[in-house]
């Protein structure tokens, strides 16, 4: 174990790593495969822990939520057939996929208002919407709305669907971290957004105390965790020389 000048993480080295020492069994002197499999294996177990935590806590789910529009601002001129209709679930939101609740309405918040291609779910069929000009205005004495409610819509529960639904918060939670730094890209966050330990410890205890049970904190707390955990996941390998990414 050592303590570094720049402590920036933790992580593994093995013997002299990639140093060739002629130890036939060093990670200097595998193949390719296997090498892979080292250097991936961190980032599957994040993932894999991640994914065991969801599946812990959607076992007891009675039923999962889905965003869908819920209705329109007076004025509100995309409403009919050929447009939005109230009962539309939402499929796909300026090309990020939307999963589960919640995710429509943040797709929507960062778009910049002067258009949005949708996809969404009418009667059992997909219904794409490119280049939907809908755009921010005054809706209800409000500026910056697009006149439209974003609700939500039950899915019961079942051994399948729970399934489906671990599947989905999994890769929602991946695709968070992709929009997160897309979003970075863009300009639309700032590093200050970024949080290190301190910060994430702050946020586990803002989840806590914001839960209405004690029962409801735990689950919170275990979501946030297995957050964390699958974001590790994806970083670790982003193509980055220092992380597991750049060294694949």
């Amino acid at each position: 174990y050592s303590v570094r000048l720049l402590p920036l993480g933790g992580f593994c080295a093995l013997g002299e790593d990639e140093e060739d020492t002629g130890d036939a069994h060093s990670f200097a002197h595998q193949g390719f495969w296997k090498k892979l499999l080292i250097l991936a294996a961190g980032s599957l177990m994040n993932l894999l822990a991640g994914i065991v935590v969801i599946a812990c806590v959607f076992s007891t789910a009675s039923g999962f939520y889905v965003d869908q529009v819920a209705g329109f601002s007076e004025g509100f001129p995309l409403e009919g057939e050929e447009v939005l209709m109230e009962g539309d679930i939402f499929y796909n939101v300026d090309g990020w996929r939307t999963y589960l609740r919640g995710d429509a309405a943040m797709f929507l918040r960062y778009n910049d208002g002067q258009g949005v291609d949708l996809e969404v779910i009418r009667n059992g069929e997909r219904v794409v919407l490119k280049d939907l000009p809908l755009q921010r205005g005054t809706y209800d004495g409000q500026e910056g709305r697009f006149g439209l409610t974003v609700g939500a819509v039950a899915v019961p529960a079942g051994f399948g669907t729970t399934l489906r639904f671990i599947g989905y918060q999994t890769l929602d939670f991946i695709q968070q971290v992709w929009f997160s730094l897309a979003q970075l890209v863009r300009g639309a966050v700032g590093l200050r957004d970024l949080s290190g330990p301190v910060g994430i410890v702050s946020a586990i205890t803002e989840v806590g105390t914001s839960s209405k049970s004690v029962a409801g904190a735990v689950k919170n707390i275990a979501m946030f965790g297995a957050l964390i955990a699958v974001n590790l996941a994806v970083m670790n390998l982003l193509p980055i020389p220092a992380l597991d990414g750049g060294r694949i």
